[in-house]
C-alpha cells in the first residue's frame, strides 16, 4: 500500500470517528432564507440553451438552481466518464451568474445494476455509487459550498425500483456521505429527497442510522391543488417540512431543510385534468415564499420547473417565455432577499432542543407524540 492510500484510508477513518462522536450535533440554521430558486434540467439540453436559462434565472433574482446529473449517462463504463466538461461549463456559468448549484445524482448505469432492470433500480454494490460521488466531490472540492442531493425521490416507486426501501437507501446515503466528505469536507450532503410529506420513510431512515449521515434534509413539498399554508391533507407544502423537521428534532437531529422541489400545475396538454388557474398558481408561489421565510431551519426553496420544454403542467417557462406565475415568484424572491425574514434569530448549539425554533405545527406534532409515548 502506498503512502497516498494510507493517508486516504486514515482520512476516511477519522471522518467515520467524527460522525460517530457528533451524531447529535447540527449545522447552524441560517440567519435568513437567502436561497430562492428553481429546479431544472441543465444537463438535458445544449450548453447554449443552459446558458440562456441561467441568464434568465439571474435576471429573475434566483440565487440557487437544482439540477439533475444522470450517473448512467456519465459513467457508461465503470471508471470511464463523459460529459464532465459540460458539467464544468454549467458550474462556471452559474458562478458567473451568482447562482449556487444543488446537484442531485441518480439513475444507475446498466453495468452497476441487476440484469433486466432500469436506471431507477439501485446499484447492486452501493460502493459503486459512493465511488462516483467521491469522484465528483473531489473534482469540485475547490469550489466552496457544493451541495449534493443523494438520489431523487427514493420514497417514490417511480424513482426507486421495484419499491421504496428506506434501509437500502440509507446504505446508499451513508456510503455517499463518507465518500463526499473524504474528498471535500466542506460539501453539503442532502439526504432524503423525500417526495411530498412521508414521515414514515424518514422515521425508517433514522431507525437504521441515517441521522449523522446527512448535513440537511431534502424535501419535495408538493400539495396537489391546495395552497402552501393549507394543512387539511398530508400532502401539504407546509406540512412537508414542518412534520419532517419535527421528527428530526424529536430524534435528536435538528438539521436544516432544503425544499429542492415544490410547485403547482396548471391545465395543458397532455395533463388537462389540472384545474388551477395561472392566477391561483401565481398567488400560491408568492405565498410559498412568505411561508418558508417564517421557519428558521428552511435553508432554500426551489420551484419546479423552469425547463423550457415543460410546456404543460408544472412548466413555468413554456417555450422559454416566462409565465405570469413565474413573474410573481420572481417578484416575491426579490422582495424576500431585500427585507428581513419573520424568523427568530436563535443560535443552534449542538444537542440543543430549543422549542423557540419550532413553528405551531411542529409543536402540536411533538406534543401529540409525547402523549402517545
Amino acid at each position: 500500500m502506498n503512502r497516498s492510500c494510507i493517508i486516504s484510508a486514515s482520512a476516511v477513518l477519522l471522518l467515520l470517528l467524527n460522525i460517530g462522536m457528533e451524531a447529535h450535533s447540527t449545522n447552524a440554521y441560517p440567519r435568513r432564507l437567502q436561497l430562492y430558486g428553481s429546479a431544472t434540467h441543465f444537463m438535458w439540453h445544449s450548453l447554449a440553451e443552459a446558458q440562456g436559462e441561467i441568464n434568465m434565472l439571474r435576471d429573475a433574482g434566483v440565487t440557487v438552481a437544482r439540477f439533475d446529473l444522470n450517473w448512467s449517462s456519465i459513467e457508461v463504463k465503470k471508471g470511464s466518464y463523459q460529459y464532465l466538461d459540460k458539467l464544468d461549463a454549467i458550474l462556471s456559468l452559474l458562478d458567473a451568474a451568482g447562482i449556487k448549484p444543488v446537484i442531485t445524482v441518480g439513475e444507475t448505469p446498466e453495468w452497476a445494476r441487476p440484469p433486466d432492470t432500469s436506471g431507477y433500480n439501485p446499484p447492486t454494490d452501493m460502493s459503486d455509487y459512493a465511488n462516483f460521488m467521491g469522484m465528483l466531490a473531489g473534482r469540485y472540492a475547490n469550489r466552496p459550498g457544493m451541495i449534493w442531493e443523494i438520489w431523487n425521490e427514493p420514497s417514490h416507486s417511480d424513482f426507486w425500483k421495484p419499491s421504496p426501501n428506506p434501509a437500502l437507501y440509507t446504505e446508499m446515503l451513508k456510503r455517499a456521505y463518507v465518500a463526499i466528505h473524504a474528498a471535500d469536507p466542506d460539501a453539503i450532503v442532502l439526504g432524503g429527497s423525500i417526495h411530498r410529506n412521508y414521515p414514515e420513510f424518514l422515521s425508517a431512515m433514522l431507525d437504521v442510522g441515517a441521522g449523522p449521515y446527512m448535513d440537511a434534509l431534502a424535501v419535495h413539498g408538493y400539495s396537489q391543488e391546495r395552497g402552501p399554508a393549507n394543512t387539511s391533507l398530508q400532502d401539504s407544502y407546509v406540512r412537508s417540512f414542518t412534520e419532517l423537521h419535527a421528527i428530526l428534532e424529536q430524534r435528536g437531529f435538528p438539521k436544516p431543510i432544503y425544499l429542492t422541489e415544490f410547485g403547482w400545475a396548471v391545465p395543458g396538454p397532455p395533463n388537462k385534468a389540472y384545474t388551477l388557474t395561472e392566477e391561483q398558481r401565481a398567488q400560491f408561489l408568492r405565498d410559498a415564499v412568505d411561508t418558508a421565510r417564517k421557519y428558521p431551519y428552511v435553508a432554500g426553496i426551489m420551484v419546479y420547473t423552469t425547463d423550457r420544454y415543460r410546456t404543460d403542467g408544472y412548466g413555468l417557462w413554456p417555450n422559454g417565455v416566462p409565465s405570469s406565475a413565474w413573474l410573481a415568484y420572481s417578484d416575491a424572491m426579490k422582495t424576500a432577499t431585500t427585507t428581513a425574514d419573520p424568523r427568530p434569530s436563535v443560535d443552534r448549539q449542538p444537542g440543543s432542543r430549543s422549542q423557540l425554533l419550532l413553528g405551531p405545527v411542529e409543536k402540536s406534532i411533538i406534543s401529540a407524540r409525547q402523549l402517545i409515548h
